[in-house]
């Protein structure tokens, strides 16, 4: 570890180069996961994201490390922190996106958890969806995303009393608050 602050320090003038090949080279090849945890317990001590992004992309997506849950978690979580820091493009949500469809082994209540917290509500909403956790889906249209028509169809696909129940609350919550601020 202490190497890996040598490398990835601000004013080391190769770490451009010594990080991308890492990332392109050195670590995709490895198959023990003491020193890739290593190497990306470095890179998120520097806060190199994108760097890290893109090694784990090389390492779950391409390589045995895809059956990892913590792997494929941090992954998601990365891309998460990235696309969640604003004024960035669609780009990086939709990659947190392709993560999300293409991953099965992460923690799914609690990486939606974190994308509706970093404002990545449609995110939050695919995960529920994939991980057939209805309700928290209903309560992301509601509450999050604020479509009472998506989650009307939501229900009507899903029939279900209790997002029907929850929508229900929801119509009239907003009656409420439209008949008050006419008042």
């Amino acid at each position: 570890m202490l190497l890996w602050g040598k490398v990835v320090k601000d004013d080391n003038k190769h770490r451009c180069s010594l990080v991308d090949k890492v990332v392109w080279t050195a670590l995709p090849g490895f198959i023990n996961s003491e020193v890739v945890a290593c190497s990306v317990k470095a890179f998120m001590t520097a806060n190199l994201l994108n760097e890290l992004i893109e090694l784990l992309e090389k390492i779950v997506l391409r390589h045995d490390f895809a059956q990892y849950k913590n792997f494929q978690n941090l992954l998601i979580l990365t891309a998460v922190q990235v696309a969640g820091a604003g004024g960035l493009s669609d780009e990086h949500k939709d990659r947190v996106i392709q993560h999300i469809n293409r991953l099965d082994k992460f923690d799914g209540a609690d990486i939606a958890l974190t994308c509706v917290s970093e404002g990545l509500c449609k995110e939050a909403l695919v995960i529920y969806k994939k991980h057939d956790d209805k309700m928290a889906a209903t309560t992301v249209l509601l509450e999050n995303i604020l479509d009472l028509e998506r989650a009307k169809d939501f229900a009507t696909a899903n029939h279900i009393k209790e997002i029907w129940s929850t929508l229900a609350a929801a119509q009239l919550q907003q009656v409420q608050n439209s008949q008050e601020s006419t008042r």
